[in-house]
């Protein structure tokens, strides 16, 4: 939801997660006037003082959007690892996830490991960490998923299909300037990394 608030199936995920007091008739509220507006819900969220909501809706509505627009801010002067500890600290989710019970402790352990997979990418400028990260993430989770008796092929990149055990691998579109990067002819360890 940062990265792209108008996702409107992520911000639904999101919205009472920790709980904010959000609750099932605020949020089909938000969602009717959204679609009568012919708004996303993020938008609608950030026009809230204009909506059909009682004081106390409108107060957890106007303090979420408030949280998003600064994470939202934090995105683009921000490092990949202090946006993603500042989204932590923001949204108190250590609290959420650590419930004391096992399971909580493996659902943190998960969320320290996304964050040592984060810290790779803290040198990259803030408006490509994210995305950077995101698309590893998207990619690793679906090669997770892979039901391996369905004879099909799998689209991931080259990076993903390395150390794999993929019986066979094509890459298509391999072009000088663009599968070995420019930058790699003048540095012979790079050349023979590519």
């Amino acid at each position: 939801v940062i990265h792209n608030p108008h996702d409107s199936l992520s911000l639904l995920r999101i919205i009472n997660v920790p709980r904010r007091a959000i609750g099932r008739k605020t949020l089909v509220k938000l969602l009717g006037w959204a679609e009568e507006s012919g708004v996303p819900i993020y938008a609608a969220l950030n026009k809230v003082e204009e909506g059909p909501f009682d004081s106390r809706s409108r107060n957890v509505l106007l303090w979420f959007a408030q949280l998003l627009g600064e994470l939202i801010s934090a995105k683009e002067n921000s490092d990949l690892l202090e946006l993603f500890d500042l989204t932590l600290e923001r949204t108190k989710y250590a609290s959420h996830i650590r419930d004391g019970t096992d399971q909580g402790e493996e659902r943190w352990n998960n969320v320290m490991e996304l964050r040592t997979v984060a810290k790779e990418y803290e040198g990259l400028p803030p408006e490509v960490g994210l995305t950077t990260l995101l698309e590893e993430v998207a990619l690793v989770s679906d090669v997770d998923n892979l039901d391996e008796r369905v004879e099909a092929p799998t689209l991931l990149t080259l990076h993903m299909a390395k150390g794999l055990e993929f019986p066979v691998v094509f890459i298509v579109g391999l072009e000088v300037g663009l599968f070995r990067r420019r930058r790699s002819f003048e540095d012979k360890e790079a050349m023979e990394e590519e």
